[in-house]
C-alpha cells in the first residue's frame, strides 16, 4: 500500500510584489471547535491499530476539511463584484462602491478569518476598464490563476461590451486548464424589462427570462464556454437590515461545488453562506469530501473506516447528519 503524501498547505504565502496587495480580516472565533476534540480522541485511539497509514488518513480528514479555499474574481468595476463577493460568503470581503476600493490595476488579495476556518479571495481588475493595458492585465491574469481553486469571471448581464474581455480570455487557454471557471452574469435584475423585476421576491419575470437566457447562449457562443457555466445572478443591499438579498447565487455556489475538484468542494460550502446553499449542494459536497477520503485510504479503506466514520457528523452539517442513519457515501 502507497500512501500519497499530503503536500498541500493551508494557505499560499502572500507575495510582497508591487502589484498585489494583502488585508487581512478577522472575526471573532468559537475557539476549540467538537470536531478539533473528536479528532484529537479519534487519534488517541488510532493507537490500537497496527497499521501506521490510520494516522495519515485522519491527518488528510483534517487537512482535507480545514483547507483555505483560493477565489479569483475578475471583472470591470461597477458591474457588482464586491456586492457578489459579499453576498456570496456572508460577510463584507471588498467594500461595495463608494467604500473607497475604485478601480485598481493590481491584484487586490484578502485572506479572510471565519470562525469556521478562512478562505483568500483575490479580486483581478476588468480588461475592459482600460484597454491600453490590456498585455499588462492578461500577464497579471496569467500569474494569479494557477494559484486559485476556482475563477469567478463576472459579466455585467445588460452589457454587449465584451469584446477585451474574450480577447483575454483566449490569451488564457493555458492557465484555465488547471483551473476551474464559472461566469457570473450580474446585475440581471437591469436586464430588460427591467421594471418587471420582483424585488420582493428576488425573481425576474418571464419576459427578462427569456432575455437572459439569450444572454447567457451570447456568452456561450463568445466565450465558447458550457452553458451550465454560466449563472446569472443579482444581488441587492438591504439598507434597513444591512443584508443582502440576491436572486440565484444558490446556483452559482451549486455550480462551483461541481467544477472543483473532489478534495476541495467542501471546503467552499464551508465558507460560503448558509442561505446560498442547496440540501443538494451540501450533499456533493459531502459527498466529494468523502470520495476523496476514500480514494486516499486505497486498499486499507476498510480497516480506516471505524475511525473516519465519527468525524462525518462532526464536518458534513445538519442537513448530513440528520441523514446519517438513511445513507452511506462510500
Amino acid at each position: 500500500m502507497k500512501f500519497k503524501l499530503n503536500d498541500s498547505k493551508d494557505e499560499l504565502p502572500f507575495k510582497q510584489e508591487g502589484e498585489d496587495m494583502k488585508d487581512e480580516v478577522s472575526s471573532k472565533s468559537s475557539g476549540d471547535s467538537f470536531f478539533d476534540k473528536l479528532f484529537e480522541e479519534l487519534m488517541n485511539k488510532r493507537e490500537n491499530s497496527t497499521n501506521a497509514g490510520i494516522w495519515k488518513i485522519l491527518e488528510e480528514v483534517k487537512s482535507t476539511f480545514s483547507y483555505t479555499p483560493k477565489i479569483g474574481i475578475v471583472g470591470d468595476s461597477g458591474i457588482g463584484k464586491s456586492s457578489l463577493c459579499n453576498a456570496l460568503f456572508g460577510r463584507e470581503v471588498f467594500p461595495t462602491s463608494g467604500g473607497g476600493q475604485g478601480c485598481t490595476r493590481e491584484a487586490q488579495t484578502k485572506l479572510i478569518q471565519t470562525d469556521k476556518g478562512k478562505f483568500e479571495i483575490t479580486d483581478l481588475p476588468g480588461i475592459g476598464e482600460s484597454p491600453e493595458w490590456h498585455d499588462e492585465y492578461v500577464d497579471l491574469y496569467k500569474k494569479h490563476i494557477p494559484e486559485f481553486d476556482i475563477l469567478i469571471w463576472a459579466i455585467k448581464a445588460d452589457s454587449r461590451a465584451w469584446k477585451q474581455a474574450i480577447d483575454a480570455y483566449k490569451e488564457l487557454t493555458c492557465e484555465l486548464k488547471s483551473c476551474p471557471i464559472v461566469f457570473a452574469l450580474t446585475q440581471s435584475d437591469k436586464v430588460n424589462p427591467s421594471s418587471k423585476f420582483c424585488f420582493e421576491k428576488m425573481q425576474p419575470n418571464e419576459k427578462q427570462i427569456i432575455n437572459i437566457n439569450s444572454v447567457k447562449e451570447r456568452v456561450v457562443a463568445e466565450f465558447d464556454v458550457a452553458l451550465e457555466d454560466v449563472i446569472s445572478v443579482a444581488i441587492v443591499l438591504d439598507e434597513e437590515t444591512g443584508d443582502y438579498k440576491n436572486y440565484n447565487l444558490s446556483s452559482l455556489v451549486t455550480r462551483i461545488v461541481e467544477v472543483l475538484p473532489n478534495k476541495k468542494k467542501k471546503s467552499f460550502t464551508r465558507e460560503a453562506a448558509d442561505e446560498n446553499i442547496t440540501e443538494e449542494t451540501q450533499k456533493k459536497a459531502d459527498k466529494g469530501f468523502w470520495d476523496h477520503i476514500k480514494e486516499f485510504a486505497g486498499d486499507i479503506w476498510e480497516e480506516a473506516e471505524p475511525y473516519v466514520k465519527p468525524l462525518l457528523g462532526a464536518l458534513s452539517g445538519k442537513i448530513i447528519s440528520q441523514a446519517l442513519s438513511k445513507f452511506k457515501f462510500w
